[in-house]
């Protein structure tokens, strides 16, 4: 059974926009075109320039991309269903991001205020000291977390009901695992197909030009657990 063998992982990551949504300029820009409260909003970029906040953002990105490689699909609520032979490296990695994330999040804080006061001419009239949050505050906006759940199973069921809603709402759960073990099965197939469509295409462009070696060409065995490519 899959729910004895594998598990659920989500990765969730916070990080602060430095957007602020300025309701005074709002309502004058607005009342300067006679216009509606509510027909737009003026958001303000509170940081420019802030070469410390990009890096974590990049390093957002990264942590996704990671996770979205070595995981198939699983549930909408952002659950996906990472292999059980790359569990432990999941685990690793996510501390090294967490980590990483962490160091940089500190990086960030300690030069805040140089950033608060290069932006402080460029906002002119719309900045407002109240916009920014304490470094204390601030620090709280940020975090990278991995969630591990077990995959649930008809059969642990706790609640209190008759022995037929019972059986039904097993049946419920039961069905959508096996959905889910569905969607993340094609998606599997999606990728092998696009790594098989690659080399299909790299010996075709080969052939066109003639220049096949002698020698069977070596492909690397695509990194996605569970695949293999048999001659």
């Amino acid at each position: 059974m899959i729910t004895e063998k594998a598990m659920l992982a989500a990765v969730h990551i916070s990080i602060w926009s430095a957007v602020k949504h300025d309701r005074k300029i709002s309502r004058d820009v607005a009342n300067q075109h006679v216009a509606h409260q509510g027909a737009g909003r003026y958001n303000k970029q509170l940081l420019r320039g802030a070469d410390k906040l990009d890096e974590l953002r990049t390093l957002a990105g990264q942590v996704r991309q990671y996770f979205y490689q070595i995981t198939l699909p699983w549930s909408d609520e952002g659950f996906r269903l990472p292999p059980s032979n790359l569990y432990f490296d999941l685990i690793t990695q996510m501390r090294g991001f967490e980590a990483s994330f962490e160091q940089g999040v500190e990086s960030f804080l300690q030069v805040y205020p140089q950033y608060i006061e290069q932006v402080r001419p460029e906002l002119n009239g719309l900045f407002r000291e109240e916009d920014y949050p304490t470094a204390e505050k601030l620090r709280k906006k940020f975090g990278v977390k991995l969630d591990i759940l077990p995959i649930p199973s008809g059969n642990d069921f706790r609640v209190e009901m008759s022995a037929e809603e019972q059986a039904r709402v097993a049946r419920v759960i039961d069905t959508n695992v096996r959905q889910s073990l569905t969607r993340g099965t094609e998606d599997l197939w999606k990728r092998l197909r696009e790594v098989v469509s690659h080399m299909v295409g790299y010996v075709h462009k080969l052939t066109d030009h003639a220049l096949l070696p002698a020698k069977p060409v070596a492909v690397s065995r695509p990194p996605y657990a569970g695949c293999s490519l048999s001659q």
